[in-house]
């Protein structure tokens, strides 16, 4: 029986061992790594509102561009792609809801100005720099497009350490980006409950599976 519980945990551990991979495909292009991924719409309107963080809308008043989310067993992967790559303003702000019970946060939880390398708390003062090495945070620019991995630790563990952060348990939405240009998309009534891109987190790492292996072995002597 021992050696049953160890196999099944080993063979989990042989699926989920992509999670101590490191991000895949940040290059600042949005290539085969983002095959099969639908993108949000985020359109141009030279009249869109800038720094609307009140009322988000669907659309930005330099250019439109394209929202890409997708997923690994360990990072939360965003990749942007303007209409225009002569604009000047290759950043991007991005705001993220943590979700735990079932429900998100009523507001972001916390926030990257990526091409800075730092994370803060929507609506209060204070940044909080990180350094690839310290977050495991990666990203890439080149004029038109922007493309960022975060890892899951960032929202269930707060690894950067933004005060007042509640850890996410369920799951991530991209819930705002403030990207080439200062009008801010995002918002229930522009994208429905979904926004720019949510993510379930994965089941338990390979990390989690070889914790538990002592444990099943002292439980199958106890048992004997």
């Amino acid at each position: 029986m021992k050696v049953t519980l160890i196999a099944a945990a080993l063979t989990g551990l042989t699926l989920t061992s992509a999670a101590f991979a490191g991000a895949t495909g940040i290059d600042g292009v949005i290539g085969a790594d983002w095959t099969g991924i639908t993108p949000v719409r985020v359109n141009y309107d030279a009249s869109a509102p800038t720094s609307n963080f009140g009322s988000p809308g669907s659309t930005s008043n330099v250019t439109g561009y394209n929202v890409y989310t997708r997923g690994d067993a360990s990072y939360f992967y965003v990749g942007l792609q303007a209409d225009s790559t002569t604009t000047g303003l290759d950043f991007a702000n991005l705001y993220f809801s943590n979700g735990y019970g079932g429900n998100p946060a009523t507001t972001s939880g916390i926030g990257f100005e990526v091409n800075n390398s730092r994370a803060f708390k929507p609506g209060v003062g204070g940044y909080y720099p990180y350094t690839t090495a310290s977050s495991g945070i990666e990203f890439a620019v080149v004029p038109g497009t922007i493309e960022a991995a975060f890892p899951y630790t960032v929202f269930t563990a707060n690894t950067v350490g933004v005060a007042a952060f509640t850890n996410t348990t369920d799951f991530i939405r991209l819930s705002l980006s403030q990207s080439f240009g200062y009008s801010v998309a995002g918002g229930t009534p522009s994208y429905g409950f979904e926004r720019l891109g949510l993510l379930n987190l994965p089941e338990p790492t390979a990390a989690g599976l070889l914790a538990m292996l002592p444990v099943l072995a002292l439980r199958r002597r106890k048992a004997c």
